[in-house]
């Protein structure tokens, strides 16, 4: 996904649960934020690199950005998630 410059990552993650709290914390504090997911499983069978977790299976990686404007507090908001 091609985002505009404003956007900043502030949240990278290959634990789906995870994604889905911090989605939850900027929603709930009225941040506006994109997400994009990396689907490794394709990666793998294409001969790229993809990260493979303890099972052996491949990941995908969760990734949100935010406005430029609201980058702080969304870090801190997130740094809250366990």
């Amino acid at each position: 996904m091609i985002f505009k410059n404003n956007r900043q990552e502030v949240y990278v993650t290959m634990d789906q649960e995870l994604f889905m709290k911090a989605k939850d914390v900027l929603a709930g504090e009225g941040i506006d934020y994109k997400t994009e997911i990396v689907n490794n499983n394709l990666r793998a069978g294409m001969g790229g690199s993809a990260a493979v977790s303890r099972g052996g299976g491949t990941k995908d990686n969760y990734r949100i950005l935010v406005e430029k404007k609201d980058r702080e507090k969304a870090e801190y908001l997130l740094r809250q998630v366990p």
